[in-house]
């Protein structure tokens, strides 16, 4: 924002966006699936609708929703194709995004994992 109050990116500036979404309810590899997309086209409607964005903020459990399912099958690993496809929605439109994931955790119940991923895809 800049000093007047508007969208134009000041010097320097950096520019975030917070997405808003329906809480999903997953609880099939599916559901999981087809939440990962609407979630990878959120990333792409944030860059056209406002091209000077620099980071785009997902809401905490945004593939799980709130469940309190724990199912092996539904939960995300670092490598997985999840991340894979939050580094591919960054990388081709060119933003910065924050994601949350619960991770597989071997030894007990999952992680909370918070992801930045640049724009390159890291």
């Amino acid at each position: 924002m800049n000093g007047l109050g508007g969208l134009n990116k000041s010097d320097n500036g950096v520019v975030i966006g917070l997405a808003q979404l329906q809480l999903p309810s997953v609880s099939t590899p599916g559901e999981l699936a087809a939440q990962t997309e609407r979630v990878c086209a959120m990333v792409g409607k944030a860059r056209r609708q406002l091209p000077g964005m620099d980071l785009i903020v997902f809401p905490e459990y945004c593939l799980h929703g709130l469940s309190m399912d724990t199912n092996p099958a539904i939960m995300c690993r670092g490598d997985g194709p999840e991340v894979q496809a939050f580094q591919r929605a960054c990388r081709e439109h060119a933003i910065w995004g924050c994601f949350s994931i619960m991770e597989y955790n071997p030894h007990g119940m999952p992680y909370n994992t918070g992801l930045v991923i640049d724009d390159q895809g890291e």
